[in-house]
């Protein structure tokens, strides 16, 4: 039973709106399904990391104030880097030739990585289910994870076909203005906790 909540918990945090499904969608309508599987590749293989610093116990390194301001901040900074890119990029630009795959992988990666939330969500979702099966615990979380960034991609492949440059185009806005607001936010959140903790 354990094991069916904590996969649920990982699906349900996934597959809510945020920078990570936002990253997916952005690229898999607007670059291909195969753009979009290299982004869940990327931000997986962050999630993967952070399920192996909880294993090993670093996590705990990572979930101090100043660790959460720094990223925060890094976080915010470059989720404003990536909607001002967004928002700019012209029609001709939104071809899977003008990225490599690997540059959406690092970008997806970061994304995942630099976000504090994700250290926190590792920190507190798994530290009640700490006991001799965190190993297990830990695989369903990632396969909960795993199977929601799946099932947005398979939602994407069957809307992409009804989708028009048009409406690629308001996506592709309202990514970018979503990335802004994520980005402020991180921003505001991380330098707020901060001034917060010299009072």
């Amino acid at each position: 039973m354990e094991l069916i909540t904590i996969f649920t918990i990982g699906f349900l945090s996934a597959i809510a709106p945020g920078a990570d499904v936002m990253f997916i969608l952005k690229n898999a309508m607007q670059l291909g399904i195969r753009a979009g599987f290299i982004s869940v590749c990327g931000i997986f293989t962050g999630c993967l990391i952070f399920a192996l610093l909880t294993y090993f116990g670093l996590i705990a390194f990572l979930d101090n104030q100043i660790c959460q301001m720094i990223l925060g901040i890094f976080g915010g900074f470059y989720l404003i880097y990536i909607s001002y890119n967004m928002l700019k990029e012209q029609d001709e630009n939104l071809e899977l030739s003008t990225q490599t795959t690997r540059n959406i992988y690092i970008k997806s990666l970061l994304v995942n990585i630099s976000n504090p939330k994700v250290i926190i969500f590792f920190a507190v979702i798994v530290t009640p289910f700490k006991n001799e099966n965190l190993a297990l615990n830990l695989i369903a979380l990632e396969l909960g994870i795993l199977s929601a960034f799946v099932s947005v991609l398979l939602i994407i492949r069957f809307f992409k076909n009804f989708v028009t440059k048009k409406t690629l185009r308001i996506i592709n806005k309202v990514c970018g203005i979503a990335f802004m607001l994520f980005g402020i936010l991180l921003l505001y959140n991380s330098i707020l906790d901060n001034i917060l903790l010299l009072d």
